[in-house]
């Protein structure tokens, strides 16, 4: 069943943004009396039935609340932009299946590309979101730079992703899924020493991914998963 945005008016959602009024009478070809999925993606999504097709409106009548998002502690991933454009925007799309939080694109001293694409990645985190179901979206945060993200006000459980020594503790062994997290990933060949150290100043645990090296987009849905999968356990 196909979902839809839309505005809630008591027991009413009016889908009035353009793109998703067409999607609906034009695309998908709905009808007076079809049933639909319909959300304002701030944690519910509804079960409704469509009573009044306009031009410029579709109004959905709810008939069963469908899928209510669990109460829980954010997930932050800080993640390096990568040299490929569609790897970036890979990592956003599964990030947001995987129930990310908040999504804060870096740079750091080994980035290679800095372009930014905000309207576009908005898009697809907004695409992902409806495909998968999900109630809510995640938030993307403007582009900054390590330094900049270190200057910020930050939750209490910080972690820093690294491959520069073996010995570090794995993240699901670590991770207190009760409380909000920042988890910082990489660039291509890794965050400085330099940067490793200005993190760990500033209250950040050193952290791995597991034993496998893994590339930037990756390493942030790894992030992910783990961190989701500790929750699912307790």
């Amino acid at each position: 069943m196909q979902l839809f945005k839309g505005h809630k008016l008591n027991n009413i959602i009016q889908i009035s943004e353009p793109e998703e009024v067409h999607h609906c009478i034009k695309v998908t070809r709905h009808r007076l009396g079809d049933e639909v999925l319909v959300s304002e993606f701030k944690g519910i999504i509804w079960k409704g039935q469509i009573t009044k097709i306009e031009s410029n409106l579709v109004e959905v009548e709810i008939l069963s609340e469908l899928i209510k998002e669990r109460q829980s502690a954010d997930l932050c991933i800080a993640i390096s932009l990568t040299q490929q454009s569609d790897r970036f925007e890979w990592f956003l799309e599964k990030a947001t299946e995987a129930g990310v939080s908040k999504i804060i694109p870096l740079i750091c001293s080994r980035t290679e590309s800095k372009k930014n694409r905000q309207d576009r990645w908005l898009k697809i985190i907004y695409t992902s979101a409806k495909q998968c179901l999900r109630p809510s979206l995640p938030q993307l945060i403007e582009i900054l730079s390590f330094k900049d993200l270190l200057k910020t006000s930050l939750t209490d459980q910080r972690y820093i992703c690294h491959c520069e020594d073996q010995n570090i503790p794995f993240l699901g062994k670590i991770y207190d899924p009760k409380q909000d997290v920042i988890i910082l990933i990489g660039p291509e060949g890794d965050f400085t020493m330099e940067e490793i150290q200005q993190a760990k100043e500033l209250g950040f645990k050193e952290t791995n991914l597991g034993s496998d090296r893994l590339r930037v987009e990756t390493a942030g849905v790894a992030a992910c998963i783990i961190t989701q999968t500790v929750k699912n356990l307790q």
